[in-house]
């Protein structure tokens, strides 16, 4: 071999060397570029974690500190399971002033102790028979558009007593209408209902 041949045999070597230099330099950059983007999104994931579960912490912690107001919550706000007894109760009311050309103006349920009364077996301290354990007390206050007829007041109120569910009649207010002695106005009439406690 000589001299020429070798220089030109070194120089496409080092040429075919320094080549796979930088095929192998792009490769290996490239995949390091994904490691690193892969890497970030980790880190940027765990710290989304960490304040995930710092913030829910801090909502445990702001639960625990404020029980008396997530009890109450919880008291105001019921499913629906629990109040379908009133939707019944309520259906059945205005069925029963329809039949006697009652018209509902209004209703409520007062909150006596949070939810209706639970009765306890033989605390008969309002002078009423005791109700039986687990039966609950529901008070419903109702007004009626005026003027309403004495005699279809009082049959109203009959019904209201007979229907099936055993309505009570808590209290009535009633006020004579002044241009008819036959006619009653600005009425209303609480009503007791008994359901079955939880």
């Amino acid at each position: 071999m000589n001299a020429v041949k070798l220089r030109y045999t070194l120089f496409a070597s080092m040429a075919i060397l320094i080549g796979l230099f930088g095929v192998g330099y792009y490769f290996l950059s490239h995949d390091l570029r994904d490691q690193v983007m892969a890497t970030d999104h980790a880190q940027i994931d765990a710290d989304l974690a960490s304040q995930n579960t710092t913030y829910i912490q801090q909502l445990q912690s702001a639960l625990n500190n404020n029980k008396l107001a997530v009890d109450k919550v919880q008291q105001i706000v019921g499913s629906q399971t629990d109040y379908a007894y009133q939707d019944q109760a309520i259906d059945q009311i205005y069925t029963i002033a329809g039949e006697y050309g009652i018209s509902i103006n209004g209703y409520s349920f007062p909150d006596t102790t949070g939810a209706g009364t639970t009765a306890t077996p033989g605390a008969g301290a309002t002078g009423k028979a005791a109700l039986p354990s687990g039966v609950k007390q529901v008070l419903i206050n109702v007004t009626f558009k005026s003027p309403i007829t004495y005699d279809n007041y009082i049959l109203f109120l009959r019904a209201l007593e007979l229907n099936l569910t055993r309505f009570q009649v808590d209290g009535i207010d009633i006020t004579p209408d002044s241009s008819n002695p036959n006619q009653i106005t600005n009425s209303s009439v609480g009503i007791e209902m008994f359901v079955r406690g939880k």
